[in-house]
């Protein structure tokens, strides 16, 4: 196992944390952290959460890979309201 995730969900708090046990993959943590950060940096009293989706979208794509010789772009994945997961 190269990457453990693990996700609990509920009706009043929702956490999730990565792990990861190859340095090969610390870029894709460091991508989802900044794109955490820039989520609760850009929240507030009527801000859009299509707004916020979109921060994060930006931040997660300004990361690079690179797997086995091949550079990837990082890229979110869930709703449009801004889930960032691996």
């Amino acid at each position: 196992m190269s990457l453990l995730r693990a996700d609990e969900g509920g009706y009043i708090i929702d956490c999730a944390f990565t792990h990861t046990f190859n340095p090969r993959y610390d870029v894709l943590v460091a991508a989802v952290k900044d794109a955490t950060n820039t989520g609760i940096r850009e929240a507030g009293i009527d801000v859009r959460l299509g707004d916020v989706g979109g921060a994060i979208q930006e931040v997660m794509e300004s990361y690079e890979v690179e797997l086995d010789g091949k550079t990837y772009q990082v890229s979110r994945a869930g709703a449009a309201t801004g889930a960032a997961h691996l």
